[in-house]
């Protein structure tokens, strides 16, 4: 008799593969983001535009870091108001 060698067959591997809704929220997620960040370079734009209306020109560190604080603060406190709201 001859011995005849058992053939491994490996285990499959599940690859789960994403239906076309789920790549089309993330598309669109992708896109919002994108379009967030455009909005978010404009208003940084006008942001030091008016942070250079009010406060002077100064080479001093110290306003630039006051003002830097100040700004930090109050989108602080607009983020978490806006983390709040249920929509």
């Amino acid at each position: 008799m001859r011995k005849t060698k058992k053939k491994m067959i490996p285990e499959t591997i599940p690859v789960s593969v994403p239906d076309v809704g789920e790549i089309k929220r993330r598309v669109v997620t992708m896109i919002m983001a994108a379009i967030g960040f455009t909005v978010a370079l404009f208003w940084a734009n006008a942001i030091i535009s008016t942070v250079r209306t009010f406060v002077p020109e100064t080479e001093v560190w110290s306003a630039q870091l006051m003002v830097a604080i100040l700004v930090t603060i109050i989108a602080g406190f607009a983020t978490y108001y806006l983390s709040k709201l249920n929509v």
